[in-house]
């Protein structure tokens, strides 16, 4: 089944029910897409460390991550057919919770492979890539 629909999280900064009873708990979800991967990592940060900051750094050079700015959260549609995985994060306190996307037709095993082969044979790793 294939949706037109985005998908993607909603509202996660306003549940405050959720905030508290999902820290350390997983959690697994369906929805009807043919591709495509959505993940959510929820933690509790120390010392003030923003996990955005983090992962803007982390990833500023990458060519196929992006992450979006505090707040903005990434939708499935939006790598469909493309190489990137799509970080977002919104934090409340010192807890943060992490959505990523992937399109994982691409990104998963057929794109890591032409990344790959790009890198064995000192092509760009982008060469033949969609982003």
């Amino acid at each position: 089944m294939k949706t037109s629909a985005p998908t993607a999280c909603y509202s996660i900064a306003t549940h405050l029910k959720w905030w508290h009873s999902s820290l350390g708990q997983p959690s697994t979800g369906s929805v009807p897409i043919s591709r495509g991967i959505l993940n959510t990592i929820t933690l509790r940060t120390q010392d003030r460390i923003s996990a955005h900051s983090v992962l803007a750094e982390i990833y500023a050079k990458t060519p196929f991550v992006q992450v979006l700015s505090p707040g903005q959260l990434p939708n499935v549609h939006s790598v469909t057919k493309t190489n990137l995985c799509v970080i977002g994060t919104v934090a409340r306190g010192d807890n943060t919770v992490i959505v990523s996307v992937l399109d994982n037709l691409v990104k998963g095993a057929a794109g890591q492979a032409v990344q790959n082969l790009n890198l064995m044979f000192g092509y760009e790793p982008t060469a033949g890539l969609v982003s």
